[in-house]
């Protein structure tokens, strides 16, 4: 694995902290307009996550977008019913991978997978449609981890892959399963 995060519950419901290691490395907030709030301490990067995506609310989504210093702002991630792409690829959160037992499934752990054979490239193709069924059936290859709820800590495994977005798929699985 590449990096390892755990999301601690804080004293509200819509406050969190994130450590990496025995660093405290970031906090969660909720805005006014019901939208979170994710900074990174070390370097004050600040990004803005809504489940409003492209309009309107959908569940097992989310729109995250960097503001920089100067107030701009842009799109860093888009996750459409569990769906999100990076670098190309398409990858799955809380999918069951290749190669494991679906008695392991019901084990706490969900994993993140990369769909190599997944027939779309464009995941807004799949238009407002649930894919819980798809998720039973497409499988892809494990490339991190998420387990808990948040109470006692929302853990975020992910694969060098995903290092580059590790922080924010922590604070996004952890929004959208562990404080729902």
């Amino acid at each position: 694995m590449g990096s390892e995060y755990v999301v601690i519950k804080g004293q509200k419901p819509w406050e969190a902290r994130i450590v990496s290691g025995n660093a405290d490395i970031a906090e969660i907030s909720k805005q006014d307009d019901l939208s979170f709030k994710l900074v990174k301490k070390d370097d004050g990067r600040t990004w803005s996550l809504t489940n409003k995506v492209d309009g309107e609310r959908r569940p097992f989504s989310l729109m995250v977008f960097e503001t920089s210093k100067d107030g701009e702002t842009k799109e860093v991630l888009k996750i459409l019913n569990h769906l999100f792409k990076h670098d190309g690829k398409v990858y799955m959160l809380g999918n069951h991978p290749e190669g494991k037992h679906w008695q392991e499934y019901l084990d706490s752990k969900r994993y993140i997978s990369r769909l190599d054979k997944f027939p779309i490239r464009d995941i807004t193709k799949l238009g407002k449609h649930p894919i819980h069924r798809l998720k039973k059936y497409i499988r892809g290859v494990a490339v991190g981890e998420t387990e808990g709820l948040g109470i006692h800590g929302h853990k975020v495994k992910v694969d060098q892959e995903l290092d580059s977005i590790g922080l924010i798929l922590a604070a996004s699985s952890y929004l959208m399963y562990a404080a729902a």
